[in-house]
């Protein structure tokens, strides 16, 4: 009897353990690099709410998480750290690319960015269903401007990478590519049916135990 009531209450409790996700990445509590355009970080991983996000640059090209609070006149809402990409004129010079590359590892409904500190400048996220980045989902463009002004964009979906892009040809640090700061990436996800089944499994044996 008692295995037939977990099996009645897996299957009520299943949908409802495979609610929406949400969280911000906004790089708060983390070190910051020594300076800005230094390149101390090939690699970002972080995690929240279950949510995990691999972040990297295209080309091979570093970045940083600066206390960009102390630099520049930030929006409050951009807190004290931020990612810098100033990285792409150590070795490259200007015009030499590296997009931000943000890999997760759940799929994605929604996703946004905000970012600034390069007027006149525009920037293209790209969201992709594939890690290879050529199944594209969605995509917008904004044009950026500088602190304390931010400008964000959005896409929605069902993707799991993302790729976001700005050019700037009048900068006058001489760099083209990829020049804004950015800050609060807010995400939705929505739990994988296998994942949510393993969590209301493990919870009823727990209980079955304590009996």
């Amino acid at each position: 009897m008692r295995d037939v009531v977990a099996t009645s209450a897996l299957l009520l409790l299943a949908p409802m353990a495979a609610a929406e996700v949400s969280t911000v990445f906004d790089f708060e509590g983390l070190p910051a690099s020594s300076g800005v355009g230094v390149g101390e970080l090939s690699v970002l991983d972080l995690s929240q709410e279950g949510i995990g996000l691999a972040i990297s640059r295209e080309d091979g090209i570093a970045f940083d998480v600066v206390d960009v609070g102390s630099l520049f006149n930030p929006p409050a809402s951009f807190g004290t750290r931020a990612l810098d990409p100033f990285a792409n004129r150590v070795g490259g010079g200007p015009g030499t690319g590296g997009a931000f590359v943000f890999a997760f590892d759940i799929a994605l409904t929604s996703f946004s960015i905000d970012f600034g500190n390069g007027a006149g400048g525009t920037a293209t996220l790209e969201a992709f269903s594939d890690a290879s980045l050529t199944t594209l989902v969605s995509t917008a463009t904004e044009t950026g401007g500088l602190f304390p002004n931010v400008s964000t964009l959005t896409v929605a979906g069902e993707f799991q990478y993302l790729r976001i892009t700005s050019t700037h040809p009048t900068n006058p640090l001489g760099d083209e590519e990829n020049v804004f700061y950015l800050d609060n990436i807010a995400v939705t996800a929505i739990p994988t049916p296998n994942a949510s089944l393993a969590l209301v499994m493990g919870g009823l044996l727990a209980a079955r135990r304590r009996r």
